[in-house]
């Protein structure tokens, strides 16, 4: 999710979700039949009740509660089916042997595939890997509630099951998932609440530890289609007979094979209690805990790989616990005075805290499957294990006033201090001001005899919000403790120079500016919004890569520019159609620029890395001028043609070579020569959500979509690409460059 544009480099650029108050909540977790509402909040003014944490918007959803009165029992039921809907046009078998016999022929060597193996692939003999790991996918879902309550106690209880077949064989998802919300009015001044949510996730991914090789989609494009699925004995067809070195194995085995059993623990509690100490006068007390554990288990079993049993399966468990505690202390004053003038204010003492520990522990080599990773102590080779913990906190103030006279001009002035562990002792604490104002000219009186307006507001706000989502202690030096010692011909543990400190690092600041119209028309029916918002982020927090000469990996956190932000986001609402058939539609729209600003460095363009694959470079850049994340590359002009082999010549080139151009002119296609070639960010995102009820039936159609961005297709790459780990696969390969077909790229 991003709310109005990319602000961030390392900060993070993810809104906070908000979940009945509880920060850092987790909308994959969350049971939507649960969610009673959604709102965001993107201008500085309203995120400012959340400080640092709202720097990139905020997602407040808020669950559902009792009503007095007898109980209710509800159940939701629902049910799809899925399927892979195009797959990726690949070589069959009889064009992949023959692209492959001549390659090897091209490059001196002899044919792989001979004339009786080339006539059994021109026969339909082969695997299109693609089908042979989808498969149909379901996912069914059932949420029971129960509700109810009296004058003085309410209750909201609600259970649900989810479980998902993955479109790829041996993937799924489970989800059980436990919410009670109950609120008691002790007397008429004091109220206390208690929400809990419990839920656990059992993941099955379809590849090992974030690894895309493991992956059996990435190996279903690689993989030679020449091969069965299993050989003769039974046993998964491994690399060979045009294949290159076996680093992506069969993509059924990939599948099926490996155990990857993913869980998840979640818990959320929070209590409350508000008591009015005079009229107006409100005490509020919240303390919430949030747990989430997560134990990954995986195994890969000797089959996919075909080594000996006993040499190569390998086992791991990585189990990590993350505890949040967070305590909001919020006094809040609201009267009205002489009818007019309406008052509210509001003053907040907040603190966060939040422990992080992980440890892995692994081992290779297992004479049996049977217990997978359930007995680490049976293998041959243990790996050594790794353990972290990692604490951050947060401490904040704010104080707001809220000011309407008549209905007619409103007034919020909002001050915010926070001070976070992440930073320098110097720069602990960030200062955030913020104000907003607006004008509902449709009550003032000279608007009274214009029937055709229903509501008018004028609104425009103005401040800054601070962003410290990295990870602690990177403003100190840091020290690597997996740096292994040769001593006696073994090697042992040992400790180094790790990252440098940077007692000067600071809050990443992003001041925003917005103007918005709000406008109702012909008894409410149709709505109009208009925002207009420029914002601009100081201070980008970013790792930086220092000389390798300086020591140590290199790394240093810095404050290293700025970047801006500026948009329109327009939206249209209302119900074209009324009565016993009701047609309800909202169509939003929303365009925005992003551009970097400055670099503290003062060079024109630093490298933000490249899109993962090696040997790329840096191909992703952060350049004044142009929006965050820029592609450079060299830019392509074709292949050279037979009768410009002198001037390839020039280039160390021949027919056939990628030709580039020489921008600069110097007679070398070199780093200089690489130009801006696009920007994964969007022009312009919108959404059209559309409601249709008739007579307790209801169809909605909704459509989203964002246009304009480029991307930067890593798998085209891989699979047009002939390498010592595979061979192309793709079709485009068959109009490849000869001396008789030279209109090619």
């Amino acid at each position: 999710i991003r709310i109005r544009g990319i602000n961030s480099i390392n900060g993070g650029n993810d809104p906070l979700v908000v979940i009945d108050g509880l920060q850092g909540g987790s909308l994959t977790s969350l049971n939507p039949d649960d969610v009673q509402s959604i709102e965001i909040l993107k201008d500085a003014s309203a995120t400012a009740i959340y400080g640092s944490r709202g720097a990139n918007g905020v997602v407040l959803v808020t669950t559902k509660k009792g009503r007095s009165g007898r109980t209710q029992v509800n159940y939701y039921g629902l049910y799809t089916n899925s399927k892979v809907r195009r797959i990726i046009p690949l070589m069959n078998s009889y064009q992949y042997a023959q692209t492959v016999n001549a390659n090897r022929v091209e490059l001196g060597g002899t044919a792989v595939f001979n004339d009786s193996a080339l006539n059994t692939f021109q026969d339909g003999y082969g695997t299109n890997w693609q089908d042979a790991i989808y498969r149909h996918g379901w996912t069914q879902n059932h949420t029971l509630e129960v509700t109810g309550g009296t004058d003085k106690t309410t209750y909201f209880l609600s259970g649900n099951f989810l479980k998902t077949q993955g479109i790829v064989l041996n993937s799924g998802y489970d989800r059980y998932s436990l919410r009670a919300n109950i609120t008691t009015k002790v007397n008429d001044r004091f109220t206390i609440g208690l929400n809990t949510f419990l839920a656990k996730e059992l993941n099955h991914p379809t590849y090992l530890n974030g690894v895309s090789n493991n992956s059996p989609i990435f190996s279903s494009l690689l993989f030679a289609p020449t091969k069965p699925i299993y050989e003769p004995d039974g046993t998964y067809s491994l690399p060979g007979g045009g294949y290159g070195p076996p680093t992506n194995y069969n993509p059924v085995a990939l599948a099926k094979e490996p155990v990857r059993d993913y869980n998840l623990y979640t818990t959320n509690i929070l209590a409350y209690g508000e008591y009015e100490v005079i009229k107006g006068l409100k005490l509020n007390i919240s303390g919430g805990y949030k747990e989430v554990s997560a134990v990954n288990n995986d195994y890969m079993n000797a089959n996919a790989t075909g080594a000996t049993v006993g040499t190569t399966e390998s086992a791991e468990i990585y189990d990590s616990t993350l505890v949040t505690l967070q305590n909001t202390n919020m006094v809040t004053y609201e009267n009205t005075f002489h009818d007019d003038h309406h008052l509210k204010v509001t003053a907040l003492m907040e603190q966060q805290y939040e422990q992080f520990n992980g440890s892995t522990a692994g081992s290779i080599g297992f004479l049996t499957n049977n217990l997978a990773y359930n007995d680490l102590g049976l293998g041959n080779s243990p790996q050594t294990p790794t353990s972290a913990e990692t604490k951050r906190s947060l401490l904040s103030y704010m104080g707001r006033v809220n000011y309407g006279y008549k209905d007619l001009y409103l007034l919020t002035l909002t001050a915010r201090a926070d001070a976070s562990s992440v930073f320098g002792a110097n720069n602990k604490w960030g200062y955030f001001p913020s104000a907003a104002v607006g004008w509902n000219m449709s009550n003032e009186k000279f608007m009274q005899g214009m029937e055709g307006i229903n509501n008018l507001k004028i609104r425009g706000s103005y401040g800054i919000v601070g962003n410290q989502a990295i990870a602690p202690y990177q403003s100190l030096a840091l020290l690597n403790t997996s740096l292994p010692y040769p001593l006696s011909n073994t090697l042992s543990p040992g400790v180094g120079i790790g990252g440098f400190a940077n007692p000067d690092l600071k809050w990443e600041k992003t001041a925003q500016a917005d103007v918005g119209i709000d406008l109702a028309t012909l008894h409410n029916r149709l709505t109009f919004t208009v925002d207009a918002y420029s914002k601009k982020t100081t201070d980008l927090l970013l790792a930086e890569q220092l000389p390798y000469v300086v020591g140590g990996n290199g790394i240093q956190y810095e404050n290293v520019g700025s970047v801006q932000n500026r948009g329109i986001e327009l939206g249209i609402g209302g119900s074209p159609v009324s009565g016993a058939f009701v047609w309800q539609s909202n169509l939003t729209i929303a365009f925005n620029r992003n551009k970097v600003l400055a670099l503290n460095s003062g060079l024109p363009a630093i490298t933000l890395g490249g899109p993962g694959v090696p040997n790329f470079g840096n191909t992703i850049w952060m350049e004044v001028g142009k929006p965050l994340g820029e592609f450079r590359a060299l830019e392509f002009q074709g292949v050279w043609k037979s009768s410009e082999a002198a001037q390839a010549a020039a280039y160390n080139a021949i027919p056939g070579s990628p030709k580039y151009a020489d921008v600069n002119h110097d007679g070398v296609i070199d780093d200089n020569d690489k130009v801006d070639i696009g920007n994964a960010q969007p022009k312009y995102t919108f959404g059209w959500n559309n409601n249709f009820t008739y007579k307790g039936f209801e169809l909605n159609i909704f459509i989203q979509g964002s246009q304009g961005g480029q991307i930067y297709n890593v798998s085209r790459v891989r699979f047009e690409t002939t390498s010592g780990d595979a061979d192309a696969t793709s079709p485009k390969i068959l109009d490849r460059w000869s001396p008789t077909n030279e209109n090619t790229n």
